[in-house]
């Protein structure tokens, strides 16, 4: 509701609140005071998506090294025919690829469903109040993009590490043992 030209927003939601006996929950839009509340949700959701990325870092991580683990041989054969250091590097990285865009393409439209469904949450819990549209739709295509590759990247980065144990690995020792 926007009140009459000339009068006052703050003097209106006082009145509101008065003539309802503070029975109505009544915001000023650019209000300090309603905007913290959004402003905590959203740090919120914000460190819960961080510590979602870590985990996913994490655990790309260990199926990472158990699947180098397992093609050990596989990798120390073909180091044994000329692959070089940086190429197996490339290799196990490069395992990661397809599955790093398909998480990006499917996490993305659920992190948003589950965005819109946490804030709403919140704001009912919190707030008795919905939340506008405006909070939800905060990300331009080009973001939902860069969301979309971070699947790779967060592929790639978990991937680095067992993929560098995996070049540095002597090949003697594996072949040796079968």
């Amino acid at each position: 509701m926007r009140p009459a030209a000339g009068v006052d927003p703050g003097i209106l939601r006082d009145s509101v609140r008065e003539a309802t006996a503070g029975q109505v929950q009544v915001y000023v839009a650019g209000d300090s005071g309603s905007d913290a509340s959004f402003l905590l949700f959203l740090t919120v959701v914000g460190v819960l998506g961080a510590v979602l990325v870590a985990m996913s870092i994490g655990g790309v991580f260990n199926t990472v090294l158990l699947e180098t683990r397992q093609r050990t041989h596989d990798v120390a054969v073909l180091k044994a025919i000329g692959l070089t250091p940086w190429q197996v590097i490339e290799l196990v990285v490069a395992t990661t690829v397809p599955v790093g865009i398909v998480a990006g393409l499917v996490g993305v439209p659920i992190g948003l469903a589950a965005q819109r469904l946490v804030l709403s949450y919140m704001g009912e819990v919190a707030a008795g109040t919905a939340i506008p549209s405006a909070i939800y739709d905060v990300f331009p295509a080009v973001v939902l993009l860069g969301l979309v590759l971070l699947g790779l990247v967060i592929g790639a980065a978990g991937a680095y590490l067992p993929a560098q144990r995996a070049a540095l690995a002597r090949i003697a020792p594996v072949l040796q043992g079968e």
